[in-house]
């Protein structure tokens, strides 16, 4: 599929849209050569909007959840909490296990609350039992 005809505006909007439209949305974006996909939201996941950043993980990870969990790791170390907060809900939604180790990461050193409370819930959902040190250790030592 033509990279000119994968709306990345269409996209973002109708990411939290129910129902038929976003599903439409998605399959176009589903049937194209993943190279070509990642080539299109990749220049939004550098760009200086975190909005957009976000968004375009969140669009991978509907895409092709597999494929994009790599991808959008290394945004739990954005400079903006509320894109490291969102990759953290991401990975809540998603319950990954190739997460455990950045949300980890997150969960013990992000100097947001908020940022790591949502970190520990997606630790929990994942259930790795490699994160179960670093939980105890939040729950007993973070003072937020």
């Amino acid at each position: 599929m033509d990279l000119d005809l994968l709306d990345v505006g269409e996209l973002f909007w109708v990411l939290h849209s129910p129902g038929e439209e976003r599903d439409r949305v998605l399959r176009k974006w589903q049937v194209a050569e993943w190279n070509v996909v990642v080539a299109k939201l990749h220049e939004f996941m550098k760009g200086p909007d975190p909005d957009s950043r976000g968004h375009a993980a969140e669009a991978l990870l509907r895409i092709n959840r597999e494929e994009a969990i790599e991808l959008v790791l290394h945004l739990l170390t954005d400079p903006d909490p509320g894109v490291r907060w969102h990759l953290c809900g991401l990975m809540y939604d998603r319950g990954d296990h190739r997460a455990t180790n950045g949300l980890v990461s997150v969960l013990l050193h992000d100097t947001e609350t908020f940022v790591r409370l949502i970190a520990a819930d997606a630790l929990g959902k994942i259930r790795a039992p490699a994160a179960i040190p670093a939980l105890q250790d939040a729950a007993h030592n973070d003072n937020a």
